[in-house]
């Protein structure tokens, strides 16, 4: 795993648990489905970024 797929996932997990924090009553299930499938869109495409990029390097 490249470390600019870690630090996305280090990343995705200190925005979740910060917006737990930040409202209880707020949940990642209570989010609109767009914004999810926007949210996954976004890390989707850069996963794939990072990957075409580390297989051009080699």
């Amino acid at each position: 795993m490249t470390i600019e797929i870690q630090e996305l996932i280090i990343q995705a997990r200190v925005t979740d648990s910060s917006n737990q924090s930040a409202t209880h009553a707020t949940s990642w299930a209570s989010l609109e489905r767009a914004e999810q499938d926007r949210l996954v869109e976004q890390l989707t495409r850069r996963v794939l970024e990072c990957l075409r990029d580390e297989q051009e390097q080699q």
